[in-house]
């Protein structure tokens, strides 16, 4: 089952100046890794003002050429990239849209950019013509909150780099087809 809205992704090349930009709208990072398979580095920021709303704003950027938003950063630029959804079971969500016309990226879930976190990537054509991902997270065994970002503001923040995770290849992660 959808659980709401995890984060929302912002593709660019220029991390840090995107991060000023978030400073002063007033979010921290709170959550730093990579998504080695897809060759993207994800930064997670989070209200600073609300320590109840873990809803995040994910900037993605390259960390190798050929990586999977090379394309759509050269033809379409910085912006807006994708909405991702926390999911209960991410298995049953990527079959329960693929049965109702999305088209799968990843046929089954990956490794995300934070701890604990399994990704899967769909299209949805039109009228919306956009790049969902649906999210699990482990559950925080501390709280037992589903979907939270590991670290707050700080404290345990990981860093640019985490542990690689070998990955098969995907396809490019870009805009669908028009007309789809």
């Amino acid at each position: 089952m959808i659980l709401g809205i995890d984060h929302v992704g912002l593709l660019t090349d220029d991390p840090a100046g995107v991060g000023a930009l978030l400073d002063v709208l007033g979010m921290g990072r709170s959550v730093a890794g990579c998504a080695d398979g897809y060759g993207v580095a994800c930064e997670f920021w989070t209200s600073v003002h609300r320590s109840d709303d873990h809803t995040a704003i994910e900037v993605v950027s390259p960390t190798r050429d050929g990586s999977a938003v090379d394309e759509l950063l050269r033809t379409d630029g910085p912006g807006m990239y994708h909405i991702a959804f926390a999911v209960d079971n991410i298995r049953e969500e990527l079959t329960r849209l693929r049965k109702h016309g999305l088209i799968a990226v990843d046929q089954e879930p990956r490794p995300g950019g934070r701890p604990g976190m399994q990704v899967a990537f769909l299209y949805a054509g039109d009228p919306a013509r956009l790049l969902i991902e649906l999210v699990e997270q482990e559950t925080d065994e501390a709280t037992g909150s589903l979907g939270a970002p590991a670290a707050i503001h700080g404290e345990g923040v990981a860093g640019d780099e985490m542990t690689p995770r070998p990955r098969p290849a995907t396809a490019p992660l870009s805009r669908p087809p028009r007309g789809r």
